[in-house]
């Protein structure tokens, strides 16, 4: 399922599972409609990807990757990253990095952990998560004007750039935290939190930065 095609590739479908190098593995088509990454026990990984196809969506499946690793769209022709799972959580630290998507879409159902600060194209994040997610830091994505989790039912972390980047929670039910990495709210952005469902889970609205505070964020956080 790896390797370098001759002519024009039509791998639709590759799982790399227990993958051991530690080091860089070449996926490469013409036509990439699945990509599993499991059982991902070595630090290091580096998934090179490349689909010459323009605005391809990178379709990754994640499942038990206990250590960290790096997904990369080397052909830098994704439009799109789509990312869920097989039902196992992802407690290492998955990087991706494509920076010609514009979307990320998290439909996974088990904890993980995730980290796109290197995706700099992205424009809108849809987190539809069912297990907890730490999404990291998103706060250095200029181009980051909205991240929807209306839809979410388990517990997210972010942290974000009031300046350019809106958080819509309205609907999810999952605890949330959200960080504000930066002083100074742009104009129309708002901080929207959900009702958590479990009993005892708050919202946590997290200023950080070293700054006074000074016409702070529009929070709703029940």
């Amino acid at each position: 399922g790896t390797g370098t095609a001759v002519g024009k590739s039509t791998l639709a479908t590759v799982t790399l599972d227990g993958v051991q190098t530690g080091g860089a593995v070449a996926v490469n088509t013409d036509a990439l409609t699945s990509l599993s990454i499991l059982d991902n026990k070595v630090a290091g990984n580096v998934y090179n990807v490349t689909d010459n196809t323009a605005g391809f969506a990178l379709p990754l499946t994640l499942g038990n990757d206990s250590k960290g690793l790096t997904i990369k769209d080397v052909s830098g022709t994704a439009g799109s990253i789509v990312v869920g799972d097989n039902g196992t959580a992802s407690t290492g630290a998955v990087i991706i990095n494509s920076t010609s998507a514009k979307t990320l879409t998290v439909n996974t159902t088990a904890a993980a952990n995730l980290n796109v600060a290197a995706d700099t194209a992205l424009t809108t994040i849809t987190l539809a998560n069912k297990g907890a997610l730490n999404l990291n830091s998103v706060a250095g994505i200029t181009t980051l004007t909205a991240i929807n989790a209306a839809t979410a039912t388990g517990a997210i972390q972010v942290t974000l750039n009031p300046a350019t980047t809106s958080f819509n929670g309205a609907g999810s039910t999952g605890a949330e935290t959200v960080t504000l990495g930066a002083n100074g709210v742009g104009t129309g952005v708002k901080i929207i939190g959900g009702t958590p469902s479990a009993t005892g889970a708050v919202n946590t609205l997290v200023a950080n930065y070293a700054a006074s505070v000074v016409g702070a964020a529009t929070p709703d956080v029940p």
